[in-house]
């Protein structure tokens, strides 16, 4: 209390003096509300509403963009067959999801406190080796071709691009000079996807450091036609002295048309071996992750990520943040529970019970990481409540709605035949419901 704004000098008697020795508060007479007043107050509360709606709304946005991210490099990852990588990408996307819950409660309760969201950013030092790329190869990947200037009469839908290039790189008993030549042409206008890769025998000699540094080759587009003699486009010219230090050399290269004169087209183009021809390529890799911290509980998404367990499927859990996602894609495995629908107390200790007994003779991945987050999520209900975060009022609310959600469902997974999923979302449905009459 500000005792100059709030207490007269008439207020403070002995009285007064005596209670502030004893460390009490001071007897403070509360100014009458007029009108003019509470209209000012109620101003601020639509202010401060307001306010609290644009930061909950671009918070959600920014988790549930970062959440639609992970999810994707953890369905690419697992394609490419790098479990891995995407069980990596599903630990760091699960304190995302618990963060998106917690915006959706701040919705439902404006007594919550907002969560903090910051992005905590790394730097990383690695060393670039091209495993694919033999030891004695130079790599020469023609990524694109951008606004190239067409000879006259040639329309950019007839061009039949293609990539062309005579390097006089020395190394043993290979004919002089080696060519690259594209087959077949490429037609996609005048800036074709060119995805066409060259290999190139090389001698990691010395000298060939010193001939890297001094010699310069042309590449050069063309346009094939079939009954009559090659047109040249353009060519751009190609120096190699940043091998030397570099094992993977990006190149956007200006291209000069068929008689020399400067264009505003590019060749974009990759140089790689599998290491530099002196040294090594060491790099920083500068990384940024999306940390969630809820109030009251003292959880980032950093802590968040460590204490949880890790989760088998790549979409192991929808993004309701951005917008509910693909349902179809939430599971890996379809008779495993989806998280994100699960927000009782009684249907979550149901699942966890079903998923111990079946570990007895199903120990899949799959099965045990469900079965521990399943436990991770109970420990966060129950500390929200602990914490006050989580009142019985809005919990109820969130059962009535998960409830009725829960029962369409099974209506709808009735009609298409599905009588399995149809009894399970049935079974949540009246375990909910007998929560809420214990209630």
């Amino acid at each position: 209390v500000d005792i100059d704004d709030d207490v007269d000098d008439d207020d403070v008697d002995e009285e007064s003096l005596a209670a502030l020795e004893r460390g009490e508060d001071l007897p403070v007479q509360k100014p009458t509300t007029n009108a003019t007043g509470a209209a000012a107050a109620a101003a601020r509360q639509r202010e401060q509403a307001a306010q609290r709606r644009s930061k909950l709304t671009a918070m959600r946005v920014q988790i549930g963009a970062e959440i639609e991210r992970l999810t994707a490099e953890a369905l690419r990852l697992k394609k490419a067959g790098d479990r891995d990588g995407a069980l990596a990408a599903l630990r760091e996307r699960k304190p995302l999801q618990l963060g998106a819950d917690y915006c959706e409660q701040c919705e439902r309760d404006a007594l919550l406190l907002l969560p903090t969201v910051c992005v905590d950013t790394t730097v990383t030092r690695r060393t670039v080796i091209n495993k694919d790329v033999f030891d004695n190869q130079l790599e020469i990947e023609f990524v694109r071709a951008h606004h190239v200037k067409l000879p006259s009469g040639l329309a950019p839908d007839d061009w039949r691009a293609y990539a062309f290039a005579e390097l006089a790189i020395p190394a043993e008993g290979v004919p002089q000079p080696q060519r690259v030549h594209q087959k077949p042409a490429v037609r996609d206008g005048d800036s074709p996807q060119l995805g066409y890769k060259a290999y190139v025998r090389i001698d990691r000699k010395r000298s060939f450091v010193k001939f890297c540094e001094r010699r310069r080759f042309y590449v050069e587009l063309w346009h094939h036609r079939p009954l009559w003699r090659d047109t040249l486009v353009g060519r751009s010219e190609l120096r190699l002295a940043e091998l030397v230090s570099r094992a993977e050399v990006p190149l956007r290269l200006p291209i000069k048309d068929e008689r020399g004169r400067p264009t505003k087209g590019e060749l974009e183009l990759v140089l790689r071996l599998r290491r530099p021809l002196q040294g090594d390529d060491v790099r920083e890799v500068r990384s940024e992750r999306l940390i969630v911290e809820l109030p009251g509980i003292g959880t980032s998404a950093e802590s968040a990520a460590a204490a949880a367990p890790p989760v088998a499927a790549p979409t192991a859990t929808s993004s309701s943040a951005a917008g509910g996602g693909d349902k179809a894609a939430a599971n890996d495995v379809d008779d495993l529970p989806n998280p994100a629908e699960l927000v009782s107390f009684e249907v979550l200790s149901y699942y966890i019970d079903v998923l111990t007994k079946r570990m007895a003779t199903d120990r899949r991945h799959e099965v045990v990481d469900m079965r521990d987050e399943l436990q991770f999520k109970v420990q966060f209900l129950q500390t929200q409540v602990q914490t006050g975060l989580l009142s019985q009022a809005t919990y109820i609310a969130q059962l009535q709605k998960r409830m009725a959600d829960d029962k369409a469902a099974a209506l709808e997974a009735k009609k298409n035949g599905e009588r399995a999923k149809a009894l399970e979302y049935l079974r949540r449905a009246k375990i909910m419901q007998k929560e809420l009459t214990e209630e």
